[in-house]
């Protein structure tokens, strides 16, 4: 089917290579608006020149697009090496109309900024480098705000460690002294008791104290309540030698012990004619006794007896100092 019929107008070849990226940064922005306005002061001015000073002026630009246009009245042939490269090359050929308004509108303000044909060969050097110098910057800016962010990251993990390290030594610190606390309390619970428990065994410890060493100076055995107050009784009896009646005393838990060893007793008397009478007396305890004489009455109590022992160690020991 020919396709002669068909008005061909304003048809443009799109090359794919004939492209340009543009790197959009706020740095690259500020130069490109700097550079868009001296060409718009540039194409002010050119605008005032004549057709003649215009052509004469015209400097082709480095990368200036080449544009083609087939007009209706060309010869058969050239519409038939149209119709030869539309079949051969259709992905590289538009129609002006179906190019869409966004792609034609960037590619024309890309020409307009870096590749009019007003823009003379320093011009366009002098962009390129502007824009080289842009791109640097941008990356330095990059670079910086890299190295700043590291840098305010590795400040928040020091002042992080440091106050981690802070609470930890405060934490263990309270740990340390809550311990030191918890053990100072129960060893003092500790030496409370026992010092409780000797206050509560210190006496019959004395007692027993006492009466080994009562034991060991007056040679008796203080096993049985019978020795100890039958022994107390013969030593004082002993020593009562002007009386002439003797009315011994004793409990009623050693009374029939006592009462067995009356002739025992009689013979520490020292005055054969003087008496004595052994009586129950219900008002003293086990292991008290007294002697009542002429002269006055004496009690040799066990208890009355070691208090006068312990009286004279005292005694003793304050001499030594």
């Amino acid at each position: 089917m020919s396709k002669s019929n068909l008005v061909k107008s304003n048809w443009v070849i799109l090359h794919e290579n004939d492209t340009l990226m543009i790197d959009n940064n706020s740095l690259s922005d500020e130069r490109i608006h700097e550079f868009q306005e001296e060409e718009e002061r540039k194409k002010k001015v050119s605008e005032t020149m004549s057709q003649e000073e215009m052509a004469d002026a015209f400097d082709e630009g480095l990368l200036a697009r080449q544009v083609e246009i087939l007009h209706p009245d060309e010869n058969n042939e050239g519409e038939e090496s149209s119709e030869g490269t539309e079949e051969d090359t259709s992905n590289l050929l538009l129609d002006e109309k179906t190019i869409d308004s966004t792609e034609s509108k960037r590619i024309e303000e890309t020409s307009q900024r870096f590749f009019s044909t007003e823009t003379s060969p320093e011009d366009q050097v002098q962009a390129k480098m502007i824009l080289q110098d842009a791109q640097t910057q941008a990356d330095q800016i990059v670079a910086d705000a890299k190295e700043q962010a590291k840098q305010i990251i590795e400040e928040a993990e020091r002042e992080g460690f440091a106050h981690g390290k802070a609470e930890g030594l405060k934490q263990g610190e309270d740990e340390v002294r809550a311990k030191i606390e918890e053990e100072i309390e129960k060893r003092k619970k500790e030496l409370t008791a026992n010092y409780e428990k000797q206050i509560s065994s210190i006496e019959p410890e004395m007692v027993d104290t006492l009466t080994r060493i009562y034991e060991h100076v007056f040679h008796v055995n203080f096993g049985k309540d019978k020795a100890i107050v039958l022994h107390l009784l013969q030593s004082a009896l002993s020593r009562l030698d002007s009386n002439r009646g003797f009315i011994v005393h004793v409990s009623s838990d050693d009374y029939d012990e006592i009462m067995d060893e009356k002739e025992t007793l009689r013979q520490c008397i020292t005055n054969p004619n003087a008496t004595m009478d052994l009586i129950e007396d219900t008002m003293l305890k086990a292991g008290e006794c007294m002697i009542e004489t002429e002269g006055g009455i004496f009690d040799c109590s066990l208890g009355t007896e070691l208090s006068e022992l312990s009286r004279k160690l005292r005694l003793l020991s304050f001499d030594r100092r």
